[in-house]
């Protein structure tokens, strides 16, 4: 599972394919592991606030 899986092991490649696009359509919204990570940390915080 991809979840599992280390930050330094997954891939722009893994997380395409993890998310049914392309590696072309990935990149067209994220340049990098680092901008996935910073988004997917901010919609949890977003989300962990708006319950509190």
């Amino acid at each position: 599972m991809f979840a599992g899986e280390w930050l330094a092991c997954a891939s722009m490649n893994r997380v395409a394919q993890v998310c049914g696009i392309s590696k072309a359509n990935k990149y067209h919204y994220y340049d990098s592991e680092d901008a996935i990570l910073v988004d997917l940390l901010d919609s949890y915080l977003i989300n962990r606030r708006d319950q509190i």
